[in-house]
């Protein structure tokens, strides 16, 4: 008998909403395949391990916890991919008893067994991982979640808990920048990248821009129309922009204004400090302005900067952006920090909606390096 795969028993999950109620504050909410998306890279971005998008890694399915008692929010956001199950938690308020130390990225394959729990006393799904324990205390939800986990570990030998790699590009001989291939192979209707896959081929075929570079470039729009459906990349601990290192610092700069600090700590590596202002909506005015704001909207459901705002107001204040970055190849790796601890920890709804907004705001240069490659400044691709 064949085994199932890990997408064939998300299907089977049935999509949940349960509204709050006057006694009962708790709202829970279970989501499938594309209506996924926002909610889990809430979870991936906040649990601080991003997706490995260039071998294909997607959001499945989704659920959400929020608890709003006596004005407050207190959230946990869980993804599972076709490899690994991811969890965020976020409170407005400080303290032992809230979410926002809880987080975890646990791959399928080192998952050995489920607890599951429906009593009175405990009420959890929890993982089990050699000697990990992640647990997952989603109210309703933990009864159809700890049977798919059941089903996952019953059913799946571990080496088949992924599916196949679906790589970034396949160029062939017909196809040698793999722009025409991409267009067909993209995930769901994206009318800016599908524009720049088709420029890039026109302009190795027209315009004789080499092949090499039109093949980077397309590898780069595939990376970045993943990350828009899903969650940012990450390779070797560090996310991944599919800029450049220079595009990806003048893009912060466009976002957060002049940078309160700059160096570079080491060769290759860049550092910049910025302040962040409770007062104003710096994402969303930001997005907005570069005329992508759909792009942090879809899914998602409220805006990043009223997040940042309303955040900072109720707890200790993230007042200050790090953010640390170097060109790789096919991209530019960054670290996003308050300013020492990784910011996902400090404040993980903060945190996914900056990756938001830089994956947003790479639209608008990719769309120019396409067109125009990699000749042309910052500015003028982009002028102020």
């Amino acid at each position: 008998m064949t085994a199932p795969t890990i997408r064939a028993l998300v299907a089977g999950l049935q999509p949940f909403h349960r509204a709050p109620g006057l006694l009962d504050t708790n709202e829970l909410l279970l989501s499938r395949f594309a209506d996924a998306r926002g909610h889990g890279t809430e979870a991936v971005t906040g649990s601080g391990v991003g997706l490995e998008l260039a071998s294909g890694e997607r959001i499945l399915a989704s659920a959400l916890s929020v608890d709003r008692p006596k004005g407050h929010e207190h959230r946990l956001a869980v993804a599972i991919t076709d490899r690994r199950t991811a969890l965020s938690g976020w409170s407005d308020i400080a303290g032992p008893l809230t979410h926002n130390s809880r987080r975890f990225s646990v791959l399928h394959a080192d998952v050995d067994a489920v607890d599951v729990k429906t009593g009175m006393l405990k009420h959890h799904v929890a993982l089990l991982a050699g000697a990990s324990r992640h647990e997952l205390p989603l109210g309703e939800l933990v009864a159809p979640l700890g049977a798919f986990y059941q089903a996952l570990v019953a059913q799946i030998p571990k080496a088949s808990r992924l599916e196949p790699p679906a790589p970034l590009l396949t160029p062939g001989e017909s196809d040698p920048t793999g722009a025409r291939g991409a267009v067909r192979a993209l995930w769901s209707e994206d009318p800016l990248a599908r524009q720049m896959l088709e420029a890039l081929e026109r302009n190795h075929r027209e315009r004789g821009m080499p092949v090499e570079m039109a093949r980077d470039l397309a590898a780069r729009v595939v990376l970045l129309h993943r990350s828009a459906q899903g969650a940012p990349a990450m390779r070797d601990g560090r996310w991944i922009s599919p800029l450049s290192a220079g595009d990806l610092g003048h893009t912060l700069v466009r976002i957060f204004g002049a940078p309160t600090a700059q160096e570079v700590p080491q060769p290759g590596v860049t550092l910049l400090d910025f302040r962040l202002d409770p007062r104003r909506d710096v994402l969303a005015d930001a997005v907005t302005a570069l005329g992508v704001a759909s792009y942090v909207a879809a899914g998602v459901g409220f805006a990043p900067g009223k997040v940042l705002a309303g955040a900072m107001l109720r707890k200790q204040a993230v007042t200050q952006l790090r953010v640390m970055f170097a060109e790789q190849a096919g991209g530019a790796a960054y670290k996003l920090l308050a300013p020492a601890l990784p910011l996902e920890q400090c404040d993980a709804r903060i945190a996914a909606r900056v990756h938001l907004a830089l994956t947003s705001a790479a639209y608008p240069v990719l769309v120019g390096r396409a067109e125009r490659g990699w000749a042309p400044s910052y500015a003028e691709l982009l002028p102020a």
